[in-house]
């Protein structure tokens, strides 16, 4: 998913979503963002291509991914606008650190902690499900 991220843009949402609403980063973690030519790590020695996003992550990696502006409209309107933060991801990772403004925790992990937390409902409907469709199964075997 992360090499392919600039490249469709349905992916892009996904992955913007999944990060913004887990609040999470990367698959395992930021670094996971090395995988894509226009985030991964600026060469060492400032040789060869070096991306503007370099050392970077997503808007969507960060704890505030949109910026909120109040302005007036050409009737004196107030009109509220909402903008991606890119600047905050721009070289969150720089020289192996990580940026207080970006989320640390792997989208991986972040869903486990959800499931974990939020999903036991889930799974027991999942194994009642099945336990009733293995029931019938046994039955319809013993009637034959």
């Amino acid at each position: 998913m992360i090499p392919a991220y600039n490249n469709n843009e349905d992916l892009q949402d996904l992955m913007d979503q999944i990060q913004m609403n887990m609040e999470c980063c990367g698959m395992n973690g930021p670094d996971d963002w090395d995988a894509n030519m226009f985030y991964a790590a600026a060469p060492e020695g400032g040789d060869g291509y070096s991306s503007p996003f370099s050392d970077g992550v997503p808007h969507s990696c960060c704890k505030t991914p949109t910026l909120v502006r109040t302005k007036s409209d050409e009737n004196g309107n107030e009109v509220t606008e909402t903008d991606a933060n890119t600047a905050c991801g721009k070289q969150a990772r720089k020289n192996g650190g990580l940026s207080d403004e970006i989320h640390e925790r792997g989208c991986m992990k972040a869903i486990d902690d959800y499931i974990k937390k939020n999903g036991q409902g889930a799974v027991a409907i999942t194994m009642a499900q099945n336990l009733k469709a293995d029931i019938k199964a046994q039955r319809a075997k013993w009637l034959e």
